[in-house]
């Protein structure tokens, strides 16, 4: 079985959406950037007040957890790619995608009070990070190939 799944890792460590999911953690990375940048002078965030500011704050840091968790999940995948480490690797605690709890947790997507970018960006983070999560436990064996 160990050999099955070595394989599925090598074959899936090499296909192109690798490098496509790579891109959409970047981008979106960017674009939480820009949102943190605009964020006080916006005038949907100017009008929060009091608790909605600090969750706000919460929620953006919500953001770049769950994305600098997919990038350093991404890059293991290429270090798998580029021969760098072995396959067995990923099956380590620490180069397992992190930040479960706080990732997967839904947080004010909904929630009309917060501005539409960040709602935006809360729902996109999230939906990325499942689909990573999900994909990893297939690669380790957690979920049938």
């Amino acid at each position: 079985m160990p050999d099955q799944i070595n394989h599925f890792v090598s074959e899936t460590a090499r296909i192109e959406p690798f490098d496509r999911t790579y891109d959409e953690v970047m981008d979106l990375l960017e674009d939480a950037r820009d949102f943190a940048r605009a964020g006080p002078h916006h005038p949907e965030c100017q009008a929060l007040q009091g608790v909605d500011r600090l969750v706000l704050t919460c929620e953006s840091l919500r953001i770049t957890t769950r994305l600098g968790c997919c990038l350093a999940w991404l890059m293991m995948q290429r270090a798998v790619r580029n021969g760098e480490i072995t396959a067995d690797a990923l099956h380590l605690p620490e180069n397992r995608i992190g930040g479960e709890p706080v990732c997967t947790a839904l947080g004010h997507e909904d929630d009309p009070i917060m501005p539409r970018r960040l709602r935006d960006l809360l729902r996109h983070s999230r939906a990325l990070y499942v689909r990573l999560s999900r994909l990893e436990r297939r690669i380790v064996g957690e979920f049938p190939v």
